[in-house]
């Protein structure tokens, strides 16, 4: 396994490996939800993100993307979870921004706990303005 800086032509994998994660987390959401979102996913993804990408021999199962010094995204193939990757992609997050902060919904009581169990804290909660649903804005400051 690589971990290494993406490549415009990784795009599809990414895309398709947060479609299937958010399917997965996110079952108290109708699946239809995510479907149209996939062309804004990619567009956050190319613009300006820093991103980075687990390659399984040309495979892609994993990836971190942020912006400045908030974690957008974090996301692992649904058949590699629970194999350290999302702390070996979060914790090249944490090396190269000392401060991380991140949004997570409330309703994602392992999301919030694995964020906790990474050093994040919770710092202010709030209702998603399309989802309606409770947000946590989440800091860790890595010293």
């Amino acid at each position: 396994m690589v971990i290494r800086r993406s490549e415009p032509q990784d795009m599809p994998q990414l895309t398709a490996i947060w479609l299937q994660a958010s399917l997965h987390a996110d079952e108290f959401l109708p699946a239809a939800t995510w479907w149209h979102r996939q062309e804004s996913m990619r567009k956050q993804l190319e613009c300006g993100t820093e991103v980075w990408v687990a390659d399984d021999e040309n495979h892609l199962v994993g990836f971190v993307a942020l912006k400045a010094d908030e974690l957008l995204e974090l996301y692992v193939e649904p058949s590699c979870q629970r194999q350290q990757l999302a702390e070996e992609l979060l914790g090249l997050a944490k090396k190269n921004h000392p401060v991380l902060y991140h949004r997570a919904c409330a309703e994602h009581a392992d999301e919030i706990e694995f964020y906790q169990k990474q050093g994040f804290k919770i710092k202010e909660a709030h209702k998603h303005p399309v989802w309606q649903l409770e947000e946590y804005w989440m800091e860790c400051r890595d010293a």
